[in-house]
């Protein structure tokens, strides 16, 4: 063990030393934040403060062209007396709308008489900053005009003006602290900077020591050593989540230090002094420190395997690209008012971190949530290193020859015929139909129900055929359009079978984690259904049992098992599926079914068993909501909570017996045949 520890440590150092030498690593962890924020912030404040000055010191032309004797103009040029607004009233011969949009004025005033009673209309320029500075102005103006016509008709009525109109007084009175109020302030912007401040961290020493090695030529020299690819990889991975922790460091303490000179600043020339208690802060940075160490760890790790699969550089950087614009679409769940830190919400990556920095800072403090956020990002950091490990025993991912490079858009006639699609056109092609079906089919199946459920499985067949057909592949291969043993049917239904029954209880304990989204899920089932039986069978069975097993077991695992392990092809091509489903309820239970169909197809060699496979499982959904009463009689487990237990032990022993049989009867056709 002792001898193990100090070679990491010596592997560790070599990774430090290497990364720091990276100028681009140097100054995206110490030049960004210690020089850089500030200057951003003090040019933005001084641009600001410009600004705020020129709008204040303008002063803004307005016509009044109102059937009043000229008092609202009068109000008008008296109101400028106090100086809080500065209009000037002008007299104009042309047309209003086109001086307005000539900008010689900002805005008019006009008015008319409806059932005894003079309407003012504001005109102005939304598009244009004068113009909507100087609307909300005048409509302060015409407000206290108001105000005033209407104490003057009280007070020719004989009455008290002021007990008329405000008989009662209402004052606020907040009872928050001012580290609360600070914390409310902080708590929008801080979860959203940290996490932007790690992965920018992260980046490029996550590159520099997987892709850039590769590039370097220094991999194969450093797979040579006398030590395990654990070893190696546990010292990459403590290299980056250094780098990491001290990006974030710095980032915060910048931002901290911008945070305090602005609360002088405010305090120097604000006329009452806010008093802020920093020892309050304490309990929650303790607690905080060890979140971020989490945390970290999980981004080093998932920054790791995203660039551990390119080849150069560049190519990590584009792969890290999305990864990134993923990160920070979920950190914006920070800025989403009222939010609350659920044991459910604890558990979701990214989100979690943002929620419970954001309850943090508002001194909302909820022990159980914060281990389950601690917890869950040390098991997706080791799930992602084990993933990590699996790359780097995979020689065809680390000396890859061009399996994962695109061939989408090269020219046709320089692309060889025939083979199986490269990994590069396979993530284009993942993203783009999930892309496809959240918007398209979305807009399919609210606006033609069951028939855009059918326009919506015809853009997962042709997208990918279209790009097989593009690259000159053979189709075949790609979809795993092989003959089949009548055996193997039997086999896999025995093995989907148990998967069915596993798949009740696990559905059961997702929907009670998430019952706000599995009333979603339920809904959009609903409003699909009830074209009749056969017509629903068709739909919602048959075609997405054909369509998503080309898609998934034939193009996707076809092309990940050619480049990697088949126990991560298996992975990579299962979550893909869960994610396919867009839900949080559906995907656990989806992506379990995924992986089972993908063990049938890698077993089998074909993609025929998965498809009968997937569509007898769809049909059991049909069933249920068509015959409910039948299957309350035959199957209550399908709609018992209290009766899912019971299908573990008979689901583990069907799962393992169809295992058995499909890999003892079966040989394993890899991708290289034909």
């Amino acid at each position: 063990m002792n001898k193990k520890r100090s070679v990491i440590k010596v592997l560790l150092k070599k990774e430090l030393l290497d990364v720091l030498r990276d100028k681009k690593t140097v100054f995206m962890m110490i030049a960004l934040p210690v020089f850089l924020y500030p200057a951003i912030f003090f040019i933005a404040l001084q641009v600001m403060s410009s600004v705020q000055t020129g709008m204040e010191n303008k002063t803004y032309k307005v016509a009044v062209q109102c059937n009043d004797d000229g008092e609202l103009k009068k109000y008008i040029d008296n109101y400028n007396d106090d100086n809080k607004y500065k209009i000037k009233t002008v007299n104009l011969d042309e047309k209003l709308d086109d001086a307005l949009r000539k900008e010689k004025i900002d805005a008019y005033i006009i008015s008319e008489k409806k059932e005894d009673k003079l309407n003012y209309s504001i005109v102005y320029i939304s598009s244009v900053t004068n113009s909507s500075v100087c609307m909300e102005q005048l409509e302060d103006i015409v407000i206290s005009y108001r105000k005033h016509i209407t104490s003057q008709l009280i007070t020719n009525a004989g009455m008290d003006a002021d007990m008329v109109m405000e008989p009662i007084n209402i004052t606020g009175k907040d009872i928050a602290s001012n580290e609360e109020s600070l914390g409310q302030t902080l708590s929008t912007i801080i979860p959203f900077i940290l996490i932007i401040s790690l992965i920018m961290g992260t980046m490029y020493p996550a590159i520099d020591t997987t892709a850039g090695e590769k590039e370097r030529g220094t991999l194969e020299t450093l797979l040579t050593l006398p030590v395990s690819n654990r070893v190696m990889i546990t010292s990459k991975f403590l290299a980056v989540a250094i780098i990491g922790l001290i990006s974030a460091t710095l980032n915060i303490l910048s931002m901290g230090g911008i945070a305090i000179y602005s609360f002088g600043v405010m305090n120097i020339s604000g006329s009452k002094k806010i008093n802020i208690s920093i020892y309050d802060f304490i309990p929650a940075l303790i607690i905080l420190v060890f979140i971020i160490f989490a945390f970290t760890l999980f981004i080093s790790a998932i920054t790791m395997c995203v660039a551990a699969l390119a080849k150069t550089y560049k190519e990590a950087n584009n792969y890290i690209t999305p990864l990134t614009l993923c990160i920070m679409l979920i950190g914006y769940i920070g800025f989403i008012p009222n939010i609350k830190l659920t044991n459910t919400m604890a558990l979701i990556p990214v989100a979690n971190i943002c929620i419970l920095i954001k309850s943090l800072l508002l001194f909302k403090i909820n022990y159980t949530a914060i281990i389950l956020v601690f917890l869950s990002n040390i098991i997706y950091a080791m799930l992602a290193i084990s993933i990590l490990s699996g790359i780097y025993d995979s020689e065809a991912v680390l000396f890859d020859e061009g399996k994962g490079r695109m061939q989408l858009f090269e020219r046709r006639k320089n692309i060889k015929r025939g083979g199986i699609i490269k990994t590069g056109d396979t993530w284009f092609l993942i993203v783009f139909v999930i892309l496809a079906v959240i918007y398209a089919g979305g807009i399919f199946e609210m606006k033609y129900g069951l028939f855009g459920v059918l326009l919506t499985q015809m853009l997962i067949l042709f997208i990918p055929l279209s790009v097989l057909v593009y690259t000159k592949k053979d189709l075949r291969k790609n979809y795993s359009v092989r003959k089949t043993k009548p055996l193997n049917v039997l086999y896999s239904f025995i093995f989907m079978a148990g998967i069915f029954l596993l798949n009740i209880p696990l559905t059961t304990f997702v929907t009670s984690v998430f019952p706000d989204n599995t009333k979603t899920v339920t809904d959009s089932l609903q409003s699909i259904m009830g074209s009749g039986f056969l017509v629903t069978v068709l739909v919602v069975c048959i075609v997405p049992g054909i369509c998503e097993e080309l898609f998934f077991r034939g193009v996707i695992f076809s092309s990940m098992k050619e480049r990697y392990k088949p126990v991560t092809a298996i992975i990579i091509t299962a979550a893909c599926f869960g994610i396919y489903h867009t839900s949080i309820v559906r995907f656990f239970p989806t992506a379990f079914l995924g992986a089972s169909l993908c063990i049938i197809c890698y077993y089998t060699g074909s993609v025929f068993p998965g498809i009968i496979m997937h569509s007898l499982n769809n049909l059991t959904s049909v069933v249920a909501y068509y015959y409910p009463n039948t299957i309350r009689k035959f199957a209550p487990f399908l709609v018992k909570e209290n009766e899912c237990v019971k299908c573990i032990i008979p689901g583990l022993v069907l799962m393992i017996l169809g295992f058995i049989m499909l890999k003892g009867k079966n040989k394993i056709i890899k991708s290289s045949e034909s």
